[in-house]
């Protein structure tokens, strides 16, 4: 059955993005339960879901539902390229007066975006969200979640609130700034909060899983949060420098004092393995400096070789194996978008 869209195009539109990899089982409840609630909220509804390099049927899930429903919309990514980055290209590809950006498995839930969209409504340009940690979250996530955020609230000065996630709506020109200032190695919780537009904050308490696993690995987590501390604070690099500067003072006090005592008298200084522990912390002080250097370095690298943070293999019936010919044809943020896409924010002809 074919859905009939709304014609009131005075409706301001507003699309969900959510980045997927393998979420064939949770994306068709999902999408439903997004438009249910976008209808909801009186907004001409549009959904992309950004397929991060698959191995299950999400491509084909989406595009079926697409067949019905036109506001669905699919961007194929070229590989996996990483949550930070499918969330890039969806949020550059989205058309709408608001967008707002989501979990493709069900632990965000679609019940909360009305009050999101209220809240947008009612002045503010990012709406972010906090969430309530479930029961069942186990310790290890719990306790590391919340070293992250004191120590990113520490290190950037940003007001990070604890649970904070990629779970927000932003206005097109928020959305516009955060995009600005995302790089090549996106931090969105970071950027969202650092342009500084007007902000309100909505508590939601995290669902369960509607179908699959997870993908996110430990490995994931601590790389994005590598990210957003290199990203967003220098007091690294700081920290580190003022304590090998510290231990080489207390070194050349140690060496002053061994040389004025062999100057002065012909006895042996005393605590010669105690100097040799301290200069053993010292050489360790000093590869650590290095460690800092290089993930600061190898950021810097990564801004200045420019290479794209994600290439789009197509969008929508470009994916179907007949648009096989519109595949591949620029590398750019915005270079696969087709036109009945590419249109401005709010206009009447948007999805």
């Amino acid at each position: 059955m074919i859905i009939e869209q709304a014609t009131d195009d005075s409706r301001p539109t507003v699309a969900v993005v959510m980045a997927a990899m393998n979420e064939a089982a949770a994306l068709p409840v999902l999408i439903s339960q997004v438009l249910e609630s976008l209808e909801a909220a009186d907004v001409r509804p549009a959904v992309y879901v950004v397929d991060d390099g698959s191995t299950d049927r999400t491509a084909d899930v989406v595009l079926q539902i697409r067949e019905s429903d036109p506001r669905v919309h699919l961007v194929g990514l070229s590989r996996n390229f990483g949550h930070q980055a499918a969330l890039l290209a969806g949020l550059h590809t989205a058309q709408g007066d608001a967008v707002i950006c989501m979990d493709a498995d069900g632990q965000h839930p679609a019940e909360v975006l009305p009050e999101l969209i209220q809240r947008w409504r009612a002045g503010a340009d990012v709406v972010h969200t906090v969430r309530s940690d479930p029961p069942g979250l186990g310790w290890f996530k719990r306790i590391t979640a919340s070293i992250f955020y004191r120590a990113f609230r520490w290190l950037s000065g940003l007001p990070l609130e604890n649970g904070m996630a990629d779970f927000r709506l932003l206005d097109r020109g928020a959305l516009d700034a955060t995009l600005r200032v995302a790089g090549n190695r996106p931090f969105f919780r970071g950027s969202a909060v650092w342009i500084g537009y007007s902000v309100e904050t909505v508590p939601y308490v995290a669902g369960e899983r509607v179908g699959g696993e997870s993908s996110f690995s430990l490995r994931a987590m601590t790389q994005l949060a590598r990210d957003g501390v290199v990203g967003f604070s220098a007091r690294p690099l700081w920290i580190i420098s003022g304590l090998g500067m510290a231990a080489s003072f207390v070194a050349f006090l140690i060496a002053f004092y061994a040389v004025a005592i062999g100057l002065v008298s012909s006895r042996a200084v005393p605590g010669w393995a105690s100097t040799i522990g301290f200069l053993a912390v010292l050489q360790g002080l000093t590869f650590a400096l290095l460690g800092v250097f290089g993930v600061y370095l190898g950021a810097v690298f990564a801004e200045v070789l420019d290479r794209p943070p994600y290439l789009i293999r197509g969008v929508d019936e470009q994916l179907l194996p007949g648009g096989r010919e519109h595949r591949h044809r620029a590398v750019g943020p915005e270079a696969n978008i087709p036109d009945a896409t590419r249109r401005d924010a709010g206009s009447p002809e948007a999805p």
